[in-house]
Parts: structure tokens; sequence; C-alpha cells
């Protein structure tokens, strides 16, 4: 028995040190993730992240890849095949996780407001000869009464624009709502796809540099008649992955705040990587939206956007948005 007791001490001890520096050795071991991104300016924290090597600093192995099809990364964030994803519209977020939001853990959010706007409505300017035969006359959206209006593919704006035109009480019917791409956006008025086209960053300001060829008719069009502040996108993960795969989730996460640092203290090189992200001009300067980290994230926006949610018939129930919010014991530390 005396000799036995030495033994059973040192295993003690040797499970105690082991305890005491696993934490050590967790952090230090080089973690594998899968990370999905949607195309559009909602996504910028996850490219800057990327191109200043936050996620190396963190001991993150990242495989990024753009989704396939706009929503379908929800499902695999919800299996856990994929870690967290960026770029999701603010409406389609809400659409595919509000029937679970407790399922589903907001990173951050990016939104625009009537002083910091993100969208506006253009038109075609006809060519300079018939300008003083057939002034463009479209001034608003009750101007387009039977016109084709583009609108962002992958979203529900189709149904924010038909809100709008109910609230001038028009008939939807009688408007022609067209999915474009984000590529279609500078060229669809040219091109005649479309007869009017709702622009958001950096396409607004593309168009706003072609006074030549597109006229502007409203700034701030979502904003104004919509709701503002307004949902652009966000960056999510879910609670399946913070309990299975949790030191990754969290260190993700960690690099994404870092990003939202780097895009407040220098805006400028933020839109260059948006810019390389997005493939336009590389010397195009934009305003960047508002990017709330999931810290800072405000509870009384995500409940009017979801009740407007329900008001443009995207939402037919309530959504307990609080559910959406990290817990304490989540956050990385």
């Amino acid at each position: 028995m005396r000799k036995i007791l030495p033994l059973i001490n040192i295993v003690l001890a040797a499970i105690l040190v082991y305890i005491l520096i696993y934490p050590q050795i967790q952090a230090r071991k080089i973690v594998q993730v899968t990370l999905k991104y949607e195309q559009n300016l909602s996504a910028l924290p996850l490219f800057v992240a990327q191109e200043m090597g936050y996620f190396d600093s963190l001991r993150v192995k990242a495989t990024i890849e753009e989704v396939a099809k706009p929503g379908s990364e929800v499902d695999e964030v919800t299996k856990s095949a994929v870690q967290a994803a960026f770029g999701l519209s603010g409406d389609e977020y809400f659409f595919k996780t509000g029937p679970r939001p407790s399922a589903y853990r907001l990173i951050y959010t990016c939104s625009s407001s009537e002083g910091l706007p993100q969208t506006a409505l253009f038109v075609k300017r006809p060519p300079k000869r018939r300008r003083r035969r057939r002034r463009t006359r479209i001034k608003g959206i009750k101007d387009l009464v039977g016109k084709r209006i583009g609108f962002l593919r992958g979203t529900h704006y189709d149904e924010i624009l038909k809100y709008i035109v109910r609230k001038e009480e028009l008939d939807p019917e009688k408007f022609h709502f067209t999915p474009l791409s984000g590529f279609e956006m500078d060229s669809a008025l040219q091109k005649d796809l479309v007869d009017a086209l709702v622009a958001v960053e950096p396409y607004r300001t593309i168009l706003l540099n072609k006074p030549e060829e597109v006229k502007l008719v409203e700034d701030g069009f979502f904003e104004k008649h919509a709701i503002t502040p307004f949902l652009l996108g966000v960056g999510f993960t879910s609670r399946v992955n913070i309990q299975l795969k949790r030191n990754a989730t969290q260190r993700i996460i960690k690099a994404i705040s870092m990003a939202l640092k780097y895009i407040r203290t220098h805006p400028d090189s933020a839109v260059i990587i948006a810019n390389n992200h997005l493939e336009t001009p590389t010397d195009l300067v934009f305003p960047l939206p508002n990017y709330q980290g999931y810290n800072e994230i405000e509870i009384p926006g995500l409940i009017r956007w979801a009740s407007f949610m329900k008001d443009a018939n995207i939402l037919l129930f309530d959504v307990d948005v609080e559910a959406y919010l990290l817990r304490h014991e989540e956050m990385p530390k």
C-alpha cells in the first residue's frame, strides 16, 4: 500500500499538469475550417481577415469558398459542414433562419441608413440627340408603372419593392421586377435589360460616376422608403458549431472582430481590399456601410427589421431576435 500511494500521487500530479496545460496545447493547435461567402460588400470583414492574415495569426487554416446559390450556405452552417458564412443578405437571413433563430448566432451585421445610403434608384438617360424632344420624366416609383425594375438576385428585394409600391397605393402587378447579378448592375440599363434598377454599393457609386449614361432618380432609395437602418447583410455561425467546434468557431469570430477594427481604422485600405475581391475598378472610391460586431448589435434595430420583414410579406411570423445573439459563455476569450 505504501508503494502504491506515491505512484497514485504521481499519476494525479500528471493529470493536474495536463489539465493546466491542455488549453495551451489547444491554443497552439492549427484548426481547419470551411467558410462560405457571397460576393458582395457585406462579406468585406471576411475578405479583410483573409488579406490581413488574421486567420493565420490565430492558427486557423481556412478553406474559403463562394456559395453556389445564395442562401444555400444556411443549411451547410446548420449542419456544421461549414463553420461560418458571410455576406448573406439581411432579408434572406431572416427568411431562412426565422423559424429557428436559436439555432444560429450572428457574428456581425452590415447596415445602411439615410445618413449613410448604400442603395439608389437609377434610370437610363436617353441619347443626347433625343433629350430636347423627350426628357426623362421618371421622378419616382409612380413613374415606373409598367416598367422593368432591376434588383439584386439572391435577395427578397423584389418583395421590398412591392412593399414600397403598395405604400404608394399602386398595384405591384403592374410592375415587372427583374433579378440581376451584381456584375450586371453597372451595364443593365445601357444594355436595355431593365428600365430602372435599385443599385447597391459599390455599384451605386459606379453608376453615380456615369451621369451621361444613367440618371439618379433617388439616392438612399431603400433607406428612405423601406426602413432605416437597412440590414444589408450578415456574418453568422450556428449553435451546433459553437457546441461541437467551439475552439475553431471562437477563433473565426476573433479574426472577424480584428477585421472589423481594421475596417474602421483603415477604411481607405478596406475599400481597396473590397475592390480586389468584388472585381470592381481598383481606383473606385465608395462609402462603406456600417458594420456592427457581435457585441455591438442593437436589439431594437433587429426587432424593427423583423417587424418590417412581416410588413413586406417576407416573414409570416414573429421572430425572437435576441436568440440570434452570442451568449456570454460562447464568446471568444
